[in-house]
């Protein structure tokens, strides 16, 4: 059982922007995290 973290989106990843060698991105001394989501409703357009 995992938590709803969004009634809009499906959440199924997340994991920090690395640059081609594996070091995690940094701007500014914050993280880069990429996060893969899907429409939890794509047949309703609102």
């Amino acid at each position: 059982d995992f938590p709803v973290m969004s009634d809009t989106v499906f959440i199924w990843d997340t994991m920090p922007l690395r640059e081609l060698d594996g070091t995690v991105v940094s701007v500014n001394g914050w993280s880069v995290i990429l996060t893969l989501t899907a429409d939890r409703h794509p047949n309703d357009p609102q």
